[in-house]
């Protein structure tokens, strides 16, 4: 079986600066903020699409240095073991109020995460 990925719904970038950055694309592009945290804002387009900034005291941050997409998957478990069994090197399942998601390690340092509402 293939893990089916619906579309990118989230992308996390690394900043100096996640508040000053998270101003920019609300004032520049018309993003609007989900929420605020300490060095982290995650913002939301028109179609429901995230970019969530970490600023340098985030534990995101390092991770986040290159591009880190989370594309959806109907279900992160099932998509997890899939992953898994063909091979890959995957994290642990993470989650929040919303979201379940893991890592995935590709070749050549490709990062990214499979994820799905809860």
């Amino acid at each position: 079986m293939t893990v089916t990925v619906r579309r990118m719904r989230w992308l996390g970038i690394s900043v100096g600066d996640a508040r000053d950055a998270g101003h920019f694309l609300r004032e520049v592009l018309g993003l609007r903020a989900c929420f605020e945290e300490a060095d982290t804002i995650e913002l939301e387009t028109t179609d429901g699409d995230r970019v969530q900034l970490f600023g340098p005291a985030h534990r995101y941050h390092e991770r986040a240095q290159r591009s880190l997409p989370l594309f959806e998957v109907d279900d992160a478990r099932s998509a997890r073991s899939e992953v898994a069994a063909a091979g890959a090197d995957v994290g642990p399942l993470e989650f929040d109020s919303a979201w379940e998601w893991f890592d995935v390690f590709g070749p050549h340092d490709l990062v990214f995460q499979l994820g799905s509402r809860r």
